[in-house]
């Protein structure tokens, strides 16, 4: 109850974790397999950038959040693991390292729907086909005059093109 109950702020996202890292145990005879498939293999979020990038973002609040991020996955993740090593039946050492519970907790992170009890937290696999993608994607701009605005002079297009 102290990990899984209605009445712990992460309780909903340690059940979500749980289960996605059983299921995932599973691989192809999980019924969420082909979804699995889906998902981006290296995702991720703030706190795994390095300071020099954090720095581009000229932002302290958002430094300060991904120092604060990286502290409180590796809270929420020892405080799982402790749980689930107690169900070696269901979780095996190695569906629950610190490298896979990363993995689904910046996924979850990134792409559960509703974390605050009573609602249920979901992955919706339509709604993560519509809102990401495992391709890199830029955005031209252009002024009234169809002139490209923001891009660098290697980017510009031909008159021919």
């Amino acid at each position: 109850p102290e990990v899984f109950g209605k009445h712990v702020s992460l309780g909903e996202d340690n059940v979500l974790d749980a289960y996605i890292l059983y299921q995932l145990s599973l691989k192809e005879a999980s019924p969420h397999f082909m979804t699995f498939k889906t998902w981006p293999s290296e995702p991720d979020i703030l706190m795994n950038w390095d300071d020099e990038d954090l720095e581009y973002l000229q932002d302290p609040t958002l430094i300060e959040d991904a120092e604060r991020g990286q502290e409180e996955f590796q809270t929420q993740w020892q405080t799982l693991y402790n749980v689930l090593k107690l169900y070696p039946e269901l979780y095996q050492e190695r569906d629950i390292s610190m490298s896979k519970f990363k993995y689904v907790y910046i996924l979850t992170t990134n792409r559960a729907f509703s974390s605050n009890w009573p609602g249920v937290s979901l992955m919706v696999p339509y709604a993560d086909f519509i809102n990401h993608e495992n391709v890199d994607t830029n955005f031209d701009c252009v002024d009234a005059e169809g002139k490209s605005v923001g891009a660098r002079p290697e980017d510009e297009k031909s008159e021919e093109e």
